[in-house]
């Protein structure tokens, strides 16, 4: 009997290489043999070279060579889509596995988000009117449905005026979560010594902003100057939508040695299902949440980073620390604890204030207002939409009746480019 020959499964290079020269595959079609040297741009770092081939059913296909296994691998498997094609040759038919990868250019994704300006209000299905709760001179915006008749807009506009120091058009309004609620404690495990980061380079025309921005917070008093540290973690400069920089700071190292709370955060389809069925609806967002928690005293100068003008550390609770999120949850829980699930629905700082009836809808957003006063905890007004019927929360497009989902969402896969074709 005659011994069975094993047949292999033609393995191209990753990604595409059609018009390279080398041997084509195609859905369909015959395979040129030609022995050529070829190249397969197989990713940003760098092409591969080479002439090896090996047979399969009397052709040849090109091999893999050293890396390009590693390479693939490297391929996010969320940007990957696998599917197989048919070859069709002279010997008969082929199965081959092939991956859609896709492609995208950084450069020109965080161009088209610095062309988009940040815009005040929530996404709505309600028309959103701009109301000035200051003056001409000193205007200070918020936004209200523009669906109520006149004498409800003047009861609405009344009691916003009349609450107007719970807002915060700028740092210098926000005096700080009351500490008797909540302050921020990192907690070091034990037999974890100081960590200290190398430091990093920026670009030249980087480092005049990155002092404007820290400049800020030391205005407001985020932060403040500390010397002689011996924890220091590392800026890292982040373009925001508007293309205004954003200076944050890197603390996997601090991180890494802090436990983890497991403080419980509440289940969004549960809230978001919870906020359907009301008549009237007023979705807020706690301005710089995080930066409204104290930290510890004796925790401030574990937060150290380096900037191009000195040494700081937080005096406020600053975005990327392990458990701040759990904080702000706590801090919340204890803020709305005997009115949340009833007429509020919390999940870090998106707040909604909902109203089985219309006519309630002032009265409950009172009682949610002498709270936030209660505790000096500071909304952002240009992210507020009071007394609609619907409203984004959660990426969901929450109404009386029934639950969307956010079209911006199904906007972006939509309008993805069409992926590549990578033979594996």
């Amino acid at each position: 009997m005659a011994k069975k020959k094993n047949v292999q499964t033609p393995r191209a290079p990753i990604f595409n290489r059609y018009g390279d020269g080398g041997p084509h595959v195609q859905t369909g079609s015959s395979i040129d043999t030609k022995k050529k040297e070829s190249t397969s741009c197989t990713s940003i770092w760098r092409g591969i070279k080479h002439t090896d081939v090996e047979s399969c059913d009397g052709k040849e296909f090109p091999c893999k060579v050293k890396g390009e296994r590693e390479i693939c691998s490297n391929v996010p498997s969320r940007m990957k889509r696998k599917t197989f094609v048919t070859l069709h040759t002279s010997q008969g038919s082929l199965r081959v596995k092939r991956h859609d990868v896709i492609l995208t250019n950084p450069e020109k994704e965080d161009s088209k988000q610095r062309e988009e300006s940040e815009v005040g209000g929530q996404s709505t299905v309600d028309e959103l009117k701009e109301v000035n709760l200051g003056t001409i001179e000193e205007p200070c915006p918020t936004f209200l449905s523009a669906s109520p008749s006149s004498e409800k807009k003047g009861n609405y506009l009344s009691l916003l005026i009349e609450y107007k120091d719970i807002f915060a058009w700028s740092y210098k309004e926000m005096p700080g979560l009351d500490p008797n609620v909540a302050v921020h404690h990192l907690a070091i495990k034990l037999g974890y010594g100081p960590i200290k980061q190398a430091q990093r380079r920026f670009r030249p025309e980087l480092i005049p902003q990155i002092e404007i921005e820290v400049n800020k917070l030391i205005e407001v008093g985020f932060i403040r100057e500390v010397k002689y540290p011996t924890w220091i973690e590392n800026i890292v400069p982040v373009r925001k939508k508007n293309g205004q920089l954003c200076v944050c700071v890197d603390f996997h190292g601090l991180n890494n040695t802090c436990p983890k709370d497991n403080f419980p955060l509440p289940i969004t389809e549960i809230m978001v299902d919870a906020t359907t069925g009301h008549e009237a609806l007023s979705f807020m967002d706690g301005s710089s949440g995080y930066n409204q928690i104290r930290m510890a005293l004796s925790d401030e100068e574990m937060t150290a980073f380096k900037t191009p003008k000195g040494i700081y550390c937080y005096k406020v609770m600053p975005f990327g620390l392990k458990n701040a999120r759990a904080t702000y949850q706590r801090a919340m829980q204890k803020v709305f604890d005997d009115m949340l699930h009833k007429y509020v629905e919390n999940y870090v700082n998106d707040l909604v204030v909902k109203s089985k009836r219309r006519q309630d809808h002032l009265k409950d957003l009172k009682v949610v207002f002498d709270h936030l006063r209660k505790y000096q905890l500071r909304i952002n007004p240009l992210k507020c939409a009071f007394g609609v019927t619907s409203g984004k929360f959660l990426g969901f497009i929450v109404r009386h009746r029934e639950i969307e989902i956010d079209q911006s969402k199904i906007d972006a896969i939509q309008k993805k480019p069409r992926p590549m074709i990578c033979m594996t």
